[in-house]
């Protein structure tokens, strides 16, 4: 592989996390598109409490392990 093709690849790659970002976000607004901001709302809040409750733990716990990985590989890269 020359050096301007892994370059490229590179780049590709570190851009691809704003593309799915984007995906993600444009995927979410065509599904809810047809809903108001208080249908959403009454939605969740219709959700039993203690299931809302383990739900928010489990996005917390899974955002927690993912940012400590992170925090790893800077470390063990040396963050410059």
């Amino acid at each position: 592989m020359s050096a301007k093709s892994k370059r490229l690849f590179k780049r590709i790659v570190s851009y691809s996390g704003i593309f799915f970002f984007a995906l993600a976000a444009g995927m979410l607004w065509w599904q809810l598109r047809n809903y108001t901001f208080s249908d959403i709302a009454h939605a969740i809040l219709d959700i039993p409490l203690p299931n809302l409750v383990f739900a928010c733990i489990s996005c917390l716990e899974f955002l927690s392990t993912h940012l400590w990985q992170m925090w790893q590989i800077f470390i063990s890269r040396g963050v410059k």
